[in-house]
């Protein structure tokens, strides 16, 4: 039947994709300061959609049906290599924190809190991981030190701007917020995700692209 809310169209979602930063040419370096363009999308969803039809709206959307394939939580289960993307919301004025969704429990809290009172919105995070070709990411972070220690020395004097004292900070809460207490687990900071609670490792660049979304 119709949802009950919003006039039957359902609860309102802002979708907010960051995905990977764009590959440089061959030969060329990535700026350091190199940002993902954040893409915003506005959709609306039946609040008993299972999970799986929650994310196929969201992809669908964002025209990244590539994601399927990879995607734990889609698929419902741990893949042989890493997850494509991370998934977290919040929800304005109650929830504003973000709340990672590792799982079909997570999801149904989330609509659970949605629904509960007006005005039935959510924001929701969507963050793509690299899956393979770490390594070649690992240069080109290396990279980009090497390049902003060159020009650090250039000129000593360069002060950060807001937005990146912003985002330090911000970096700094999700190191906090994530930092696991698990003694046997050796990739802190990190996010449990899937059914049997895998450790998903947050590396510096997710941090950085997650700091730039909320910037």
């Amino acid at each position: 039947g119709p949802s009950l809310y919003n006039d039957g169209k359902g609860i309102k979602m802002t979708i907010l994709f960051t995905p990977l930063v764009t590959p440089t040419d061959a030969g060329k370096k990535r700026r350091a300061n190199a940002k993902p363009l954040v893409m915003t999308k506005i959709e609306y969803f039946h609040e008993d959609v299972p999970l799986r039809d929650f994310l196929t709206k969201i992809l669908a959307s964002l025209k990244r049906q590539d994601l399927f394939e990879s995607s734990w939580l889609f698929q419902g289960h741990e893949l042989d290599r890493g997850d494509c993307f991370a998934l977290s919301y919040t929800i304005p004025r109650r929830v504003t924190d973000q709340v990672v969704i590792g799982d079909g429990k997570d999801y149904k809290e989330m609509v659970h809190e949605a629904s509960s009172k007006l005005p039935h919105e959510v924001k929701v995070y969507m963050v793509e991981n690299q899956i393979g070709g770490g390594d070649n990411d690992a240069r080109e972070e290396e990279g980009d030190d090497e390049e902003v220690t060159g020009s650090r020395k250039k000129q000593k004097t360069n002060v950060p701007s807001k937005e990146e004292t912003a985002q330090a900070k911000i970096i700094q809460e999700l190191e906090r917020r994530y930092r696991c207490e698990d003694k046997q687990c050796a990739t802190t900071p990190c996010y449990v995700t899937g059914p049997n609670a895998d450790h998903v490792h947050l590396t510096h660049m997710h941090l950085r692209t997650w700091a730039a979304a909320i910037v």
